[in-house]
C-alpha cells in the first residue's frame, strides 16, 4: 500500500476523461488513489474490493470497468482479478533506478496468464526508462504466453479430440 500518489489536476479537464460516464470517472479516479494500486499502476483488484471501497453493487463496478476499457483508461482482467491503468507511467514515471528494480519486482508479481501483464509490459516498453528491458520485453508479444477465450485466430471449429496426447 502506497501513502503518496499523484494525480495531476488535469485529470478532471482532460478530454478522455470528460467523455466517460459519471461513474467511469468516479472509478478512474479511485483507481489511481486506491490503496491497493502501487507505483506501476498495474495490481491486483478484486472486484469485490471496490464495491466495498465504493459502496458499489458488482453490476455497477463491472459496467464501471467495461467503460474504462472502451475508453482506453484501463482494463480489468476479472479471471486473474488484475487492473492495469494504461498511461499510469507517463503520468506517474519511475524517478531512479532503485525506482526501476522495485517495479521489475512488482511486475514479476503478475501472473503471466494474464492479459495485463503484455499491457503493463508495453507501458513499459512505452513509457519508462528505469527498468530493464530484459525484464519485460518476452512479454510484449503475448501470443502463446496468455490464453483469452474467443480472441485467437483458430477457426472455433472444436475439433480437438481433448486427450492431450498430440
Amino acid at each position: 500500500m502506497r501513502d503518496y500518489s499523484r494525480v495531476h489536476s488535469a485529470f478532471w479537464t482532460s478530454e478522455d476523461i470528460r467523455r466517460m460516464p459519471e461513474d467511469a470517472r468516479i472509478l478512474a479516479f479511485y483507481l489511481l488513489t486506491s490503496p491497493h494500486s502501487n507505483m506501476i499502476g498495474c495490481f491486483r483488484l478484486p472486484e469485490a474490493y471496490v464495491c466495498d471501497d465504493l459502496q458499489w453493487t458488482s453490476t455497477r463496478v463491472s459496467k464501471g470497468f467495461d467503460e474504462l476499457l472502451a475508453n482506453g483508461f484501463a482494463t480489468h482482467d476479472k479471471a486473474s482479478k488484475w487492473v492495469v491503468i494504461h498511461k499510469y507511467l507517463r503520468l506517474n514515471p519511475l524517478e531512479n533506478p532503485n525506482q526501476g528494480k522495485a517495479a521489475a519486482r512488482l511486475f514479476e508479481q503478475i501472473p503471466s496468464s494474464s492479459i495485463v501483464k503484455h499491457l503493463c509490459a508495453k507501458a513499459f516498453d512505452s513509457f519508462d526508462s528505469y527498468i530493464f528491458r530484459d525484464v519485460f520485453e518476452p512479454f510484449l508479444n503475448p501470443s502463446g504466453t496468455l490464453s483469452k477465450p474467443g480472441t485467437g485466430t483458430g477457426t472455433g471449429t472444436g475439433t480437438g479430440t481433448g486427450t492431450g496426447t498430440g
